[in-house]
């Protein structure tokens, strides 16, 4: 069994299953007095329960219809702004209460909401289309619907990847531009989805038949996350000046960041391997890098290093070694003053300890690559 089916099979054991609330009827009086934060307690019960989101899904997908949308057009366009206003506060709604319940439903409301903001923009001008926007819904809201608008440009390859969630789906967005490839498709070809993480996806003929289907499994999305992380890092870093990352590194501090790199912790990142000198010492720090979880030492002197940045820790008295001129009996006369004789001595023992707890043999030959 690999590790994601293995993960999987722990995943399921571990659901809670002891206590589940009432199922509530989209007709039931929510008439009870509110909470604290303005949301009744019957509103609680219902959005924990996991028949309430199918009952959400399902309200939702009557409410939406472009074909419906398209009918309303006619030479004043009241009709048509008045059922894109119903169609998309009612999505809207959807989000909100489906938020707690999966990444992949919010992606495919604000998709749909953006598929009904195009059809509209297709019929009016600009100017008009940007004013009836502003009146209609508030202005905090005004990049939500324009990030809805790009989703929905993004076609089938936004839904079928919905579960990967808003923030990655945009910015495959921008770097399918910043690599002039053809498609979204063709980012993953060097470095494919994982399997595990393509079955639980949706096909294209679910797709076109239902514009919310309930499929994706927490796994799936967590493996697809990590994999489109990775990617994102890969090329930022790449292009930001670390040319010679490989995708297993750029997994790697994905990992560790649980998100992708930022483009100006990428430039920081080439910035720094800079200082370090030819490709190859890049390289090695680069490893190092990784090695301490992303934490530059020399940056951070009161962060106290990882256990298993020793790597790190000797790579440092080797570079430092590497720039002291031995021959300098004024520099060596200076140290002597200052060195503690007891520390010396305790990393001679440690330094022998470790080597011969790892096999590692002192006397063999230096590797001058």
């Amino acid at each position: 069994m690999n590790k994601a089916k293995t993960l999987q099979a722990k995943k399921k054991q571990g659901k809670k299953t002891s206590k589940v609330p009432v199922v509530m009827s989209s007709r039931a009086n929510l008439s009870q007095p509110l909470a604290m934060d303005g949301t009744r307690h019957s509103e609680f019960s219902a959005r924990q329960n996991i028949y309430y989101s199918k009952e959400i899904i399902e309200e939702t997908r009557a409410a939406f219809s472009i074909e419906r949308l398209k009918s309303k057009i006619a030479d004043d366009n009241r009709e048509l702004l008045a059922e894109g206003e119903r169609q998309i506060h009612k999505l809207w709604h959807g989000i909100e209460a489906l938020t707690v319940h999966n990444t992949l439903f919010v992606v495919l409301f604000l998709l749909s909401i953006g598929e009904i903001l195009n059809e509209i923009r297709s019929q009016l001008s600009i100017d008009d289309f940007v004013k009836w926007r502003r009146r209609v819904f508030p202005p905090k809201q005004e990049r939500y619907l324009q990030q809805a608008q790009q989703l929905a440009k993004m076609g089938d390859f936004a839904k079928k990847y919905a579960s990967m969630g808003k923030k990655r789906l945009l910015i495959i967005d921008k770097l399918r531009k910043v690599e002039d490839k053809a498609t979204y498709e063709a980012l993953f070809e060097e470095h494919p989805i994982p399997e595990e993480a393509e079955e639980g996806l949706l096909d294209d003929e679910e797709i076109r038949q239902n514009p919310f289907p309930d499929s994706t499994e927490d796994l799936e999305g967590d493996l697809l996350k990590e994999h489109v992380d990775a990617l994102i890092t890969f090329h930022r870093l790449k292009n930001n000046g670390t040319g010679f990352v490989t995708f297993d590194q750029a997994y790697l501090i994905a990992a560790f960041k649980k998100n992708p790199i930022t483009i100006k912790a990428a430039k920081n990142i080439s910035d720094w391997l800079d200082e370090k000198g030819n490709i190859r010492q890049k390289k090695k720090w680069l490893n190092i890098l990784i090695m301490n979880k992303m934490v530059f030492p020399e940056r951070h002197p009161r962060q106290s290093a990882p256990r298993d940045s020793l790597n790190y820790m000797l790579a440092n008295f080797v570079e430092y070694c590497k720039e002291c001129d031995f021959t300098d009996q004024e520099w060596l006369s200076r140290q002597s003053e200052l060195i503690d004789d007891e520390i010396v001595r305790q990393s001679n023992i440690y330094l022998k300890a470790v080597a011969r707890k790892l096999g590692v043999r002192l006397s063999a030959p230096i590797n001058k690559k």
